[in-house]
């Protein structure tokens, strides 16, 4: 069987390289008798690296293809020039199945006409579990309208016979409702947890200069609104000074163009907490050595009700996260004990939680091992390509 694995906007500002990477790392270290072709772009961002196998191979966009799809700002238009860029391939290479790593953006263009080969992919954005941001009646009626065409997207999509599987990131309740009204074609796919080599030299308090003594407090991926590092900074804010003086906030990503400013204007400057700002992306191994070394995880998210792989990254190291108290990430966390529920909106409800990790190493003890056993790379990648 000929696989393609498409996904043509790889960024450094998510999971998009990871989900790609750890499949072809994946299938360089097994023996399955099928070929594996993977279709990119290209990107000055990142390089994949080259296979070990020759059954699969690494398709980067032509120079043309590339130019013609960067050219495109619309996004309807960009996603059907790329969706015509993923059926020639499909048609020379003989692909018998599509593997879409962000399904999303084609469902317009898949419930154009019937594919001759079998189709796959991730919804990385389902809207059965949203809810208005704000109970006013403008908020209410702007998300109904939202649900409304979220509905059309994804039935559209759903006209293609040959779209056989769409894959829900670790969120059972989402696929048992489109199920009941889409016929079985929703499936449950394991949000993974993917292991990277440790910097065996790194330490992230000399690296970063946290003061001795401070519980550092992680707020990882990429920096912008949905991250709700406002109200964190609001709530440390209000810290008692004896208090404040053990917390340390660590944000590492790349922020949002404009973005450090406007969280450097909620600083308190008089306040004794500390803040330490990377604004950029750090390597794998890095990362992996920031979440065994810290204290606790912060993945307080507004209007976010999808999965994240932050939470799993934590619980691998057994490190406690403070999660929003809605959505599949709540559920999980309660489920698997992985740390505290706050309302996201809550200054004093955040205050609280901040209090309860700084109040002995006691309360920052979870076991994260089931949760990281049953998300790993294994049993996302055979989930994903139904090996």
């Amino acid at each position: 069987m000929n696989y393609l694995i498409a996904d043509l906007n790889i960024k450094l500002d998510g999971h998009k390289y990871g989900f790609v990477q750890n499949i072809i790392d994946y299938l360089s270290e097994e023996n399955y008798p099928h070929s594996f072709y993977f279709l990119v772009n290209k990107s000055p961002e990142f390089v994949l690296k080259n296979p070990a196998k020759e059954n699969i191979r690494i398709i980067c966009l032509t120079d043309a293809e590339q130019s013609a799809s960067d050219l495109e700002s619309k996004l309807l238009k960009k996603s059907s020039l790329q969706w015509q860029f993923i059926s020639a391939y499909c048609s020379r290479l003989e692909i018998d199945r599509l593997i879409l790593m962000e399904l999303d953006l084609y469902q317009v263009a898949l419930g154009r006409k019937a594919s001759p080969f079998e189709i796959s992919g991730i919804w990385f954005r389902p809207h059965c579990r949203s809810l208005p941001e704000h109970n006013t009646i403008k908020d209410v009626l702007k998300h109904k309208l939202w649900m409304i065409q979220k509905e059309v997207l994804i039935r559209s999509a759903l006209r293609n016979r040959n779209l056989q599987k769409v894959f829900v990131l670790n969120d059972n309740k989402v696929v048992d409702q489109m199920n009941h009204r889409c016929h079985q074609r929703f499936f449950y796919l394991p949000d993974p947890v993917f292991d990277y080599p440790h910097d065996a030299g790194f330490n992230v308090r000399k690296a970063y200069d946290i003061e001795e003594g401070r519980v550092v407090f992680l707020l990882f991926g990429y920096i912008d609104e949905r991250k709700n590092v406002q109200n964190i900074i609001r709530a440390l804010n209000t810290l008692e000074d004896k208090d404040a003086e053990k917390v340390c906030l660590l944000i590492i990503g790349k922020f949002a163009p404009g973005f450090q400013k406007i969280l450097t204007s909620e600083f308190k400057q008089e306040k004794a907490y500390q803040v330490v700002m990377n604004d950029q992306f750090v390597s794998d191994s890095e990362m992996e050595s920031v979440f065994e070394q810290c204290d606790v995880s912060l993945r307080m998210n507004i209007n976010f009700f999808g999965s994240s792989g932050i939470i799993g990254t934590a619980a691998k190291y057994n490190k406690p996260s403070i999660v929003s108290d809605f959505g599949i990430v709540a559920e999980l966390t309660e489920k698997y004990k992985l740390g505290e529920l706050v309302d996201p909106y809550s200054i004093s409800g955040i205050k609280e939680k901040i209090l309860y990790f700084l109040a002995g190493p006691q309360n920052r003890q979870i076991d994260g091992q089931a949760y990281y056993k049953a998300h790993d790379r294994e049993a996302y990648v055979k989930t994903l390509l139904d090996l």
